[in-house]
């Protein structure tokens, strides 16, 4: 779940442009997926899960040379 944040599009075909929205999907969907039943979650609990996913997120990376777009490289 590391950087989960920074990888949206959510799912296998990208309908989820957020967490939030991956949140509201497990809300309207009844299959369990192998996680507690979201619809006893309350808003501050949704709103604390979202905080804590972001929390694995580490922005610095657009900082480190390392992960910089090498497609992007600037020609003389």
């Amino acid at each position: 779940l590391r950087n989960i944040a920074l990888t949206a599009p959510y799912f296998h075909d990208g309908s989820a442009p957020d967490l939030s929205s991956v949140l509201k999907h497990y809300e309207t969907h009844k299959t369990n997926y192998g996680i507690p039943n979201s619809e006893t979650w309350t808003n501050n609990e949704k709103k604390a899960l979202i905080h804590f996913l972001h929390s694995l997120t580490d922005s610095s990376i657009f900082a480190n040379p390392i992960f910089k777009n090498p497609f992007h490289a600037t020609v003389p």
